[in-house]
């Protein structure tokens, strides 16, 4: 019964995690709970509702920004997918 199903995971697999290693930066975890007002801020700017799994790139940037004192930047986060349940 995961929150966010599409990215939810126990451990990462060798390659994926080989690959972040090498490409990326750094890791943000987020809550349920950012993940929610991801999915509020999209809706409310763009009359848009993602998916829990599709709001966690906005949830993340919003965590990097605050935790790196990011300010005045244009930024672009990859929301995806459809799977959405309102039961």
């Amino acid at each position: 019964d995961a929150f966010a199903d599409g990215v939810a995971i126990k451990t990462a697999g060798a390659e994926p995690f080989r690959l972040v290693s090498k490409f990326s930066d750094g890791i943000v975890t987020v809550t349920k709970e950012e993940i929610c007002a991801a999915i509020k801020d999209v809706y409310r700017d763009t009359r848009s509702i993602l998916e829990p799994a599709g709001a966690v790139s906005i949830a993340g940037m919003k965590a990097y920004c605050k935790f790196n004192k990011v300010e005045g930047k244009v930024l672009v986060a990859v929301t995806s997918g459809a799977n959405m349940n309102f039961d």
